[in-house]
């Protein structure tokens, strides 16, 4: 039921979204559900998101007094509450749950799986819940399940609803009134023992906005990162709708949503095609695209971000970039969602207009918590917690109450009270006052801080399978580039570019030996080839040296959600190695067009095809390089620093061939395999015959003086057999071994890059 054309009752107010309310046939019973709408579902006043149609029912749309009303009345013979389960009748009788119509318990949730599970009877009468290889996991009493046997009582959680076996049936349960969130002494420390939050603590009911504030250097990033399981506190326990948040992380993460302080989307996508990719990672595999369209249509409207659906996110102001961070998370529903300084940079206007949006997301029946250092907007909120140095609290409670407290006039006062003074002091002094007591102490009864080793928290249990993932990765990447004109012209203009300089300034006809009868003393095919190299070299880097790290809080959240790093990484280098074999193309046939060779192929048939692979295999090979650096990189000026310095390194190591006598230091050779341009050169000295184009340089390089009055030496130099480099050597194995050595490096640079991105999990 909605505002939309094709709802199917549509209602024309503009109190109504597009699509505001479902109602669904759960086991057999009618349940009603907020479909995402902006303004809210009430019933006798109270705004609900589900709720079992057991009798007539008068439902608001909108608003609770003025809103369009609906009367549904379950007609006779409909089923009870409850009636859900197990079909009557003998042993071996099974319920079927999952997203699909087909299914005796329909759970309308695209985080749940066409076919979620299985619960079977036993010949005993008890049951077992088996997991059908669903995507999100199922679980039982917070413990993800393949197959269990269920006892009385037993809480199996599948998407986002929570259901319980009693007697024969499964229930789905409500949890209205429970308190949506509780921190008892969290206390988070550095490894060597500074505290940066120390014993916070707090309880807030559903459908909360919490405001986290205070001076630079309170912990707020740090608390944040401990309510929402993210970064576990060491000491301390987080509660979620009554279930303990650290022990029961796997089954609860699916309804936290975290918004951290930068961007989390990419600036050459549009805001449609952003939620499109996002809702691809996030669902399961058997949600279709015009099911994963239909979501992001919703929060499009949800965020008032539908008529800037088409437009690139880098046209957007920053609150609606902001927005578009936070649709993102909305795609799943969450219950439960953290904003780290999302009005971080933005004018009092945009400030003003993003609390807002948060303020109607609390009203929605979501808990929001927000760390911010703005104060404009506080008395948006129902609840604020100010943090002193150290991560201490000083006050909680509504906002309209801390001036008061406080004893200012002002919160930029109050700032200028907490930067100064013992943070202990602010903690015992609301810990004594009556105000600690109503909304700190008394909330808190009950709820226990343990004192725990955290959890490792890795990827969520039912991730999208890598190569679905590396798939998705690669368009949006694609995607992403084709979108940035200018860098297109860049990397489209730099291959011919290079090409053409070498073109101009290399000598000409050295890829080929003289015609008979002349003789060439000096060869610098060498020169010819290692400029040929050192470019495709360069053009690898550079194509690749920035493109993780400028991503860093984008991988941080997608990783968060179950990104697969192999896939990640993989991805940017089938997109990169595309382009830079398209750049070997180019570039390769303008630097030798006056070499008048080489003549003769190794292995492909096709000389200039030769040594075009061998150019586009040392460029591959130096964008895993690229890619290795970008993933250690903390910023992209660190990245572009390291640059220069990478390609001197490259030049000294891979310069055996122009320079031999360099080869003969001291490991110098031994470091020289692991130059990329060594073995790119090698190729194409093999293609190019080397050996053969410098015999006589071989024998100067041997004896680069002649004592005219002892030509022994000279004679025996003469009558040596001259058989040169043998990678160079011109033939199919050598060539081969060249190619090897740079796939090698290659997967040797992806798999460290691989390891390094994995400092970046959540723990």
């Amino acid at each position: 039921m909605g505002r939309h054309s094709t709802a199917g009752l549509r209602i024309d107010d503009p109190r109504v979204s597009r699509q505001h309310l479902r109602l669904l046939v759960v086991g057999g019973s009618w349940v009603a559900e907020d479909a995402g709408s902006s303004y809210g579902v009430y019933v006798n006043g109270q705004r609900l998101d589900r709720f079992a149609i057991v009798e007539e029912t008068t439902v608001r749309l909108g608003d609770p007094e003025l809103g369009p009303w609906l009367r549904l009345t379950p007609l006779d013979g409909t089923p009870a509450p409850g009636a859900s389960g197990l079909p009557a009748g003998a042993e071996g009788a099974t319920v079927r749950i999952g997203r699909g119509s087909a299914n005796d318990f329909v759970l309308d949730d695209l985080l749940v799986s066409r076919h979620h599970a299985e619960l079977r009877r036993l010949p005993d009468g008890r049951h077992t819940l088996v997991d059908l290889g669903s995507f999100n996991g199922t679980f039982v009493n917070g413990r993800q399940i393949d197959e269990v046997v269920l006892t009385e009582g037993d809480l199996v959680g599948i998407g986002r609803s929570q259901l319980r076996l009693t007697g024969s049936r499964l229930e789905l349960q409500a949890e209205e009134g429970a308190v949506a969130l509780a921190a008892a002494g969290i206390s988070v420390e550095t490894r060597a023992g500074s505290l940066l939050v120390d014993d916070v603590g707090f309880a807030v009911d559903e459908g909360t906005l919490l405001a986290v504030v205070g001076p630079s250097g309170a912990g707020k990033s740090t608390l944040l990162g401990a309510l929402s399981g993210l970064k576990q506190a060491a000491r301390g326990s987080v509660y979620f709708g009554g279930h303990d948040l650290y022990a029961d992380y796997d089954a609860l993460r699916q309804r936290i949503g975290y918004v951290p302080q930068d961007d989390v989307v990419h600036a050459g996508l549009t805001v449609a095609q952003s939620l499109e990719y996002a809702a691809e990672l996030r669902f399961p595999p058997d949600v279709t695209a015009a099911e994963r369209r239909a979501r992001v249509e919703e929060v499009l409207e949800e965020l008032d971000l539908a008529a800037r659906r088409d437009l690139p996110v880098r046209r957007l102001s920053g609150g609606q970039r902001k927005r578009v961070s936070v649709a993102l998370e909305l795609l799943t529903r969450p219950a439960l969602l953290f904003l780290d300084e999302p009005t971080s940079g933005l004018d009092p206007g945009l400030e003003r207009s993003l609390m807002q949006l948060l303020r109607r997301l609390a009203d929605a029946g979501r808990t929001v918590v927000v760390v911010t250092h703005s104060v404009e907007s506080l008395a948006l909120c129902d609840r604020v917690l100010f943090l002193a140095p150290g991560g201490r609290t000083a006050f909680f409670g509504p906002p309209q109450l801390a001036l008061a407290y406080f004893d200012r006039a002002d919160y930029q006062g109050v700032f200028q009270s907490l930067s100064g003074g013992d943070p202990r002091e602010w903690r015992e002094r609301f810990s004594a006052h009556e105000l600690g007591r109503r909304y700190l102490d008394e909330p808190l009864t009950g709820y226990t801080a343990g004192s725990r080793r955290p959890a490792a928290v890795g990827s969520p249990p039912g991730r999208l399978s890598w190569w679905r993932q590396l798939w998705m990765l690669t368009r949006r990447y694609g995607r992403v580039l084709a979108s940035d004109r200018g860098n297109l012209v860049m990397l489209g203009l730099s291959a011919p570019v290079l090409g053409l300089i070498a073109l101009w300034r290399l000598p000409g006809s050295e890829l080929s030996p003289p015609p008979l009868p002349e003789i060439r003393l000096v060869s610098q095919a060498s020169l010819v080839l290692f400029v040929l190299m050192l470019s495709l070299t360069l053009l690898g880097l550079t194509n690749a040296i920035r493109e993780i790290v400028k991503e860093q809080p984008l991988f941080r959240r997608e990783r968060a959600i179950g990104l697969s790093i192999p896939a990640y990484v993989l991805s940017k280098l089938l997109v990169l190695s595309a382009i830079v074999t398209l750049q070997a193309a180019v570039a390769v046939p303008i630097a030798v067009a006056a070499q008048n060779g080489p003549r003769d192929a190794v292995l492909l048939g096709w000389p200039l095809g030769e040594l075009i692979v061998a150019g586009a295999a040392t460029g591959i090979a130096a964008v895993a390089l690229g890619l290795l650096v970008s993933s250690l990189s903390s910023s992209v000026n660190v990245a572009v620093a390291v640059l220069p310095a990478l390609l001197t390194i490259q030049l000294l190591l891979g310069s055996g061939g122009v320079f031999p006598s360099a080869e003969e230091k001291p490991v110098l050779r031994e470091l020289s395999y692991a130059s990329s341009l060594t073995w790119g050169f090698g190729a194409g000295a093999s293609t190019s015959e080397l050996n053969r184009l410098q015999a006589i340089d071989a024998i100067g390089r041997k004896l680069p003086t002649i004592d005219l009055s002892k030509p022994e030496k000279l004679v025996e130099v003469l009558g040596e057999e001259n058989r040169g480099e043998r990678l160079w050597n011109h033939e199919p194995g050598a060539w081969l071994r060249n190619l090897a050595a740079l796939g090698a490096i290659t997967l040797v640079c992806l798999v460290l890059a691989g390891f390094a991105l994995r400092r970046f999990d959540p723990v």
